[in-house]
């Protein structure tokens, strides 16, 4: 039988002893686990950490029955894998073990801090929770989401399995799917089959990753998350995913990524990715139809002043962008004259917005001096549905 055990790192207790795991040990820390099992599972975390530091990951210390989701998962911890080698840096620190169930399951939990003045408590930059799962005689890592997402329901429509606690919009869920082929054949490549985690915002994901608290990340809620090469957790809800499902494919075609151009296909073949306070991703034409109303109400304002300034008044969310707005229209322009061709050469015309004015100039005869004249007529005679 396995046996799984959690791992939660923290620091701001100050009696113990450092071992040559770096990981800080309090003197009182109580545990049901023998010290030996305890000791082995920080020497082999010691040593993943270590090898992520070092760009060197040893996949043999992660569980295989994900092997691609934990590899990237961990190669993606970043900071909290570097040693602690000033006073001034975050220090980890074992803070609870526990038993996980009436089985032989464990949690283990780990966390990062860093002293301030003897006024003021440690500042607090991140609590984090693995799983150590023993496999053939030895210890693996994991993320603790299978354990956190137990109870919840799946559905698989078509390429796609969809995760959720309670309900799936089936609407939602279908658009997702739908959007997902449509892109895999415009762009000639393989439909990639996700997972997808139904969350309620950028926290829970986190959570169920096994984040419990990270300082940079704190009271973020309208934002996805993705790890690679095929795990997506959805934005506030919203089982429609295809905003950064269209990034996704489009790494596989361009070289250096030209944000005008990637946002803006991502805003027409996608979607604008934020949702409102009720779930609700806006579509091409809800985002149309307000960026009419405005250029009404400010009329001294061109398309072209727009697309520089990148105001943020759509209603939806402050975070939506009119920039990509237009992008999106124009890449329909491109798409309809040129065809995917041309969507594939534009996404590949280089970093930067002159270069993403060559590509469309070069395409279509839009540049800056003429952009309020030919981009106008694609904003306001834009079938609305």
């Amino acid at each position: 039988m396995n046996k799984i055990y959690t791992l939660i790192l923290l620091i701001f207790v100050s009696f113990g002893s450092y071992s040559q795991q770096n990981f800080y040990t309090p003197e009182n820390l109580y545990s049901e686990i023998p010290d030996s099992v305890k000791n082995e599972i920080i020497t082999l975390l010691n040593t993943l950490f270590e090898g992520i530091a070092n760009e060197n990951i040893p996949t043999n210390l992660l569980d295989n029955r994900d092997i691609d989701f934990n590899t990237n998962y961990f190669k993606s911890l970043g900071w909290i894998t570097r040693p602690d080698t000033t006073s001034n840096y975050p220090h980890p620190q074992i803070l609870n073990i526990y038993k996980l169930t009436a089985s032989d399951d464990y949690n283990i939990t780990l966390a990062y801090s860093k002293s301030q003045n003897d006024s003021v408590p440690p500042a607090i930059y991140g609590i984090y929770t693995f799983f150590a799962t023993k496999n053939n005689g030895k210890f693996v890592f994991s993320t603790p989401l299978k354990h956190r997402t137990r109870s919840w329901k799946s559905k698989d429509i078509d390429e796609i399995t969809f995760y959720y606690p309670d309900n799936l919009n089936m609407e939602r869920a279908s658009n997702f799917v739908q959007k997902n082929r449509a892109m895999a054949s415009k762009f000639g490549l393989p439909i990639i089959n996700y997972k997808v985690y139904v969350t309620n915002n950028y926290q829970e994901s986190l959570n169920l990753l096994g984040v419990d608290y990270e300082y940079g990340n704190n009271g973020i809620i309208n934002r996805g998350y993705i790890v690679n090469p095929n795990t997506l957790f959805v934005v506030r809800g919203n089982e429609d995913f295809s905003h950064d499902a269209l990034h996704m494919y489009a790494y596989q075609i361009r070289d250096k990524r030209n944000v005008t151009a990637e946002e803006g296909l991502a805003y027409t073949w996608g979607d604008a990715y934020y949702t409102d306070i009720n779930g609700y991703i806006p579509n091409q034409s809800d985002l149309i139809l307000e960026l009419r109303q405005y250029l009404k109400d400010h009329p001294s304002e061109t398309l072209l002043d727009i697309f520089n300034s990148n105001p943020r008044f759509f209603s939806y969310s402050e975070r939506i962008s009119p920039k990509s707005t237009i992008s999106g229209v124009i890449c329909d322009e491109i798409e309809r004259i040129k065809g995917t061709e041309g969507i594939i050469e534009l996404l590949n015309c280089g970093q930067g917005d002159d270069n993403y004015f060559i590509s469309i100039e070069k395409l279509i005869g839009i540049n800056r001096d003429n952009f309020n004249e030919k981009v106008m007529p694609l904003i306001m005679h834009k079938e609305i549905y």
